[in-house]
């Protein structure tokens, strides 16, 4: 499966930001994706898609547990789209 998400987040502290992670828009993408399948490997496909808004707050809050320390607050994460087989650009 592929999903698509954005993220809307908050750089709170641009020093730690800076100083914590040599890349923090990076550390985002692939801390969205490895929490993200964290949370899919315990669902179904079906299940997923009747569940976005369990899985954006699962989603926020394993994020804020990554990025808290970074100077970073994710204010809010978003799914728009959930599609089946390899889709390109899918990871």
């Amino acid at each position: 499966a592929c999903i698509s998400t954005v993220l809307y987040y908050r750089v709170v502290d641009p020093a730690r930001a800076t100083s914590e992670i040599a890349d923090y828009r990076q550390a985002l993408e692939v801390s969205t994706i490895t929490v993200l399948r964290d949370l899919m490997g315990s669902m179904d496909l079906d299940r997923a898609r009747t569940s976005r808004n369990e899985i954006t707050s699962q989603l926020t809050e394993g994020l804020n547990e990554r990025t808290g320390s970074w100077g970073i607050k994710v204010i809010r994460t978003e799914i728009t789209a959930i599609e089946t087989g390899s889709q390109q650009g899918c990871t």
